[in-house]
C-alpha cells in the first residue's frame, strides 16, 4: 500500500506535531518514532510500507503497527481519496477526537472484531486531580497502574479515568487487563482502551471473568510465538495470526506443524510458504486428523493409492520385453 502526508516540509526541515513531544514521547516506542519521523519526510510524496520499512531497518509488521499507532493517538489521520489514488494521511489534527477504529485480541468468540470506540472526553488534568482527591478507589488504581507501569503523563491517565467512570470498569478488571498488556509488550493506552471497550462489550466485568479471559489470550499468544519459533520467523502478519488462531483452535501441535513445514517445502522451491502448510493443515482438519502418526499413516496411504493407480495405467515391463522377442524371432526366420 501507497501512503502520503500532507505535513510542511521545506528545504532543511519538517514538521513535527507538537502533541508527539508533548504528550506522547513516553508511550510511542523508539521503532514507531522511526516510522513517523520517515512518514513525515516524505510529506507531499507517495511512499510505500516497503520503502519505509528498508529505510528505518524496521520489518514490515513494525510498519504496520505503528502506523496504526499514530492513527490511534490521531497523529495520522486519513483523508478520503478514491480508489485509484493513495490513502492521505492529514496532519492536521481535528479539535475533537470522537471516534476511532481499532482492531484488538480475538473475542471470546475467537474470531478478530474491529470494534468503534467512542471516547466521552479527553479529562483534563485538573479533573483527574478532582477524581483522585475525591474518589478513594480511583486513587488506589491510580497508584496501582504507576506502580506496574512506572509515571505515567496525564494522557494515560485521562484513559484510565475513562475507562474506570465512562465505561464503568472495576478497579481490579483494570488492572488485570493493563498487566496483560504488559505481558506482551503493549501498554500504549490505546491499545489497553481498545481491549477495554471489547471487554464492555462481552461483559466482562469481574476480576474472575478477566482473569479467564487474560488466561484465554495468553494461550493464544504462547501458541503463535511457538508457531514462530517452529518456523523460524520474527513476524506474523494479521492474515497468518488468523492462521494460527485456527490451528490452536484444530488442535495442531508442533510437531504437526513442523511435519507440514517439511512437506511443503519439495513444492515450495525450499522455501517457508505459510500458505501452502495452511492448506496442508487445513486438509487434515477436513478429513479429521489431529495427530502427527494419523497424518503420516495418511501420507502412506495416499503414495500406496497413487503407485497402485500408476502401475494400472501403465504397460508392465514384462509385456513389453515379450513384444521385443516376438519381434526378434519372427526376423531371425527370414
Amino acid at each position: 500500500m501507497e501512503i502520503k502526508t500532507n505535513s510542511i516540509v521545506s528545504e532543511n526541515v519538517f514538521e513535527v506535531p507538537c502533541v508527539v513531544v508533548d504528550t506522547l514521547l513516553k508511550v510511542a516506542s523508539g521503532t514507531y518514532i522511526k516510522v513517523l519521523l520517515y512518514i513525515l519526510r516524505c510529506s507531499g510524496k507517495n511512499c510505500t510500507q516497503k520503502e519505509i520499512a528498508s529505510n528505518t531497518g524496521v520489518s514490515l509488521q513494525e510498519v504496520e503497527d505503528a502506523i496504526q499507532f499514530w492513527q490511534q493517538t490521531n497523529v495520522l489521520a486519513y483523508q478520503h481519496t478514491n480508489d485509484i489514488m493513495p490513502p492521505v494521511f492529514d496532519m492536521t489534527p481535528p479539535a475533537v477526537q470522537l471516534i476511532a477504529n481499532e482492531t484488538v485480541p480475538e473475542s471470546t468468540s475467537g474470531q478478530k472484531t474491529e470494534i468503534i470506540i467512542r471516547k466521552q472526553k479527553q479529562w483534563t488534568g485538573t479533573e483527574v486531580s478532582d477524581l483522585i482527591r475525591n474518589n478513594a478507589d480511583f486513587a488506589e488504581l491510580q497508584e496501582a497502574v504507576q506502580s506496574v507501569l512506572g509515571t505515567v503523563n496525564n494522557v494515560y491517565i485521562s484513559y484510565i479515568a475513562d475507562m474506570y467512570n465512562t465505561l464503568g470498569m472495576k478497579k481490579e478488571v483494570i488492572m488485570t487487563l493493563i498487566g496483560y498488556c504488559k505481558d506482551i509488550n503493549k501498554t500504549y493506552p490505546d491499545y489497553i482502551y481498545a481491549i477495554a471497550c471489547q471487554w464492555v462489550r462481552d461483559n466482562i466485568d469481574t476480576l474472575e471473568l478477566a482473569t479467564e479471559e487474560v488466561q484465554r489470550l495468553k494461550a493464544s499468544h504462547d501458541y503463535m510465538h511457538k508457531v514462530m519459533r517452529t518456523l523460524e520467523i520474527d513476524r506474523l502478519t494479521e492474515e497468518q495470526e488468523k492462521m494460527t488462531a485456527d490451528w490452536k483452535n484444530w488442535s495442531i501441535n508442533m510437531e504437526m506443524l513442523k511435519y507440514a513445514y517439511e512437506k511443503s517445502l519439495p513444492r515450495c522451491g525450499n522455501q517457508l510458504s505459510i500458505d501452502y502448510i495452511n492448506g496442508i493443515i487445513k486438509r487434515w482438519h477436513e478429513n479429521g486428523i489431529t495427530t502427527l502418526q494419523e497424518a503420516q499413516e495418511n501420507d502412506e496411504l495416499y503414495k500406496k493409492k497413487n503407485n497402485t493407480v500408476t502401475n494400472s495405467t501403465n504397460p508392465k515391463k514384462k509385456n513389453s520385453d515379450f513384444n521385443i522377442d516376438m519381434y526378434k524371432i519372427f526376423v531371425n526366420d527370414f
